[in-house]
């Protein structure tokens, strides 16, 4: 979801991001992931927790295709039952 990326970027960052997504496979938000959402935001409802949408996709997305989630915002998805979250080197 590059819209986490973006959102904010000067034009030389959004250079950079440029050059390196021409590098990534993107997986689409299916109906799955979509669903899948829905359920994430239930779920931290119960626990008085809440992600906006544009995370919540993330997770959701990154649970279907049954892979691990790089942030720097390890915070944000401590709460997701069976996502897997990793930190990557900066």
């Amino acid at each position: 979801m590059q819209i986490e990326i973006y959102e904010g970027v000067n034009i030389r960052q959004r250079n950079f991001w440029d050059n390196l997504f021409e590098d990534f496979i993107f997986a689409s938000v299916t109906k799955k992931a979509a669903e899948t959402a829905i359920k994430i935001q239930k779920e931290l409802r119960l626990k008085r927790r809440k992600l906006n949408l544009a995370d919540l996709l993330i997770a959701a997305t990154a649970l279907c295709c049954k892979t691990p989630l790089a942030t720097l915002n390890i915070q944000h998805f401590l709460d997701i039952d069976g996502l897997s979250v990793v930190i990557p080197r900066t």
